[in-house]
């Protein structure tokens, strides 16, 4: 027995687009974090990484930032008079991934947060920094280990 098919028309449909959506939070990271080392000054009243080491550290964001910078926190136990402090930050990075730039954010025990004055577009990507610390002890600087923290905060505008 024979069977025959009779011919299927053809179908064409029409095309879609299947669309496909996601959100990206901003965001900002500290990498690549080393600490600093302080140095006594020839008179022996101040502790000062630029006598020693500046600590460093890279901050990448995905999002418009700025940079706030914090005077400095003494964390070890020894007593001390500080009479004055500062914490300065140099940050290096590339404006619109090209273009280099740099800004040096200070704060004192005085004017502690300091924020960065460059537009909050400049910090988008990747960028350096270099951190510096001095305090001044009002008599001579008892012997003794010192620690100290410089607290960095990338803060969205």
């Amino acid at each position: 027995m024979a069977v025959g098919l009779a011919a299927i028309p053809s179908v064409q449909a029409q095309p879609v687009g299947i669309q496909f959506e996601g959100s990206v939070s901003g965001r900002c990271d500290f990498s690549n974090i080393s600490g600093g080392s302080l140095g006594l000054s020839a008179d022996g009243l101040t502790l000062d990484s630029q006598l020693g080491s500046a600590g460093t550290a890279n901050l990448t964001c995905n999002q418009f930032t700025r940079l706030q910078v914090e005077a400095p926190v003494q964390l070890s136990s020894n007593p001390l008079n500080i009479t004055s402090s500062s914490a300065q930050a140099l940050i290096e990075g590339r404006f619109l991934f090209i273009f280099p730039f740099s800004e040096t954010v200070e704060a004192t025990n005085t004017s502690t947060p300091a924020l960065s004055q460059s537009p909050s577009w400049y910090l988008l990507g990747n960028n350096d920094i270099t951190v510096n610390m001095s305090v001044t002890n009002n008599t001579l600087m008892p012997a003794g280990t010192y620690v100290f923290r410089v607290r960095l905060t990338a803060v969205a505008p």
